[in-house]
């Protein structure tokens, strides 16, 4: 009995260790996800097709046509862009979101200010949204922290974040 009980306490052992660096590997990897995204954002509500074969190219130029030409001293620089990794959706669904990544991390605060000011924002008619490129589990932490958010706003003068 005893032999076996030595090594069930080692593997249990062996598992707690186990579960401790596995956890701490999430968080780097997460961490990791989260600084390469830093400097995307997401565009909602573009139509299929309408970036007509240069995503990079259309989103370059749709950024300052949809915020305003003069809100921008210099052209903004776009990396790269697709569309979200999703087979195409038909014609009565919602269109893929844009993931674009931007060259300068002071456009990307401008992108993200401009358009939260000037909500609702329009393309050829339709609704277009500009969202930062979070990962799930970052989105997760943000809306559990809404609520609360949101309770203190409306009962505590003080709070502000």
């Amino acid at each position: 009995m005893s032999a076996s009980d030595s090594r069930i306490t080692a593997l249990e052992a062996m598992c707690n260790e186990l579960q401790v660096a596995n956890g701490l590997l999430k968080a780097k990897v997460n961490d990791l996800e989260g600084r390469s995204r830093r400097l995307n954002v997401k565009i909602v509500g573009i139509k299929e097709g309408e970036e007509k074969g240069s995503p990079t190219d259309f989103v370059s130029k749709l950024i300052p046509e949809l915020l305003g030409q003069d809100n921008f001293s210099r052209p903004i620089k776009i990396d790269r862009a697709h569309r979200n990794l999703r087979p195409k959706p038909q014609p009565n669904e919602r269109p893929l979101i844009i993931i674009a990544k931007v060259h300068k991390d002071r456009d990307v605060i401008d992108i993200l200010r401009l358009s939260r000011q000037q909500a609702p924002l329009q393309y050829h008619g339709e609704r277009v949204s500009i969202f930062p490129d979070y990962t799930a589990e970052v989105s997760a932490q943000r809306q559990a922290y809404t609520n609360p958010a949101i309770y203190l706003q409306i009962y505590c003068h003080r709070y502000r974040h």
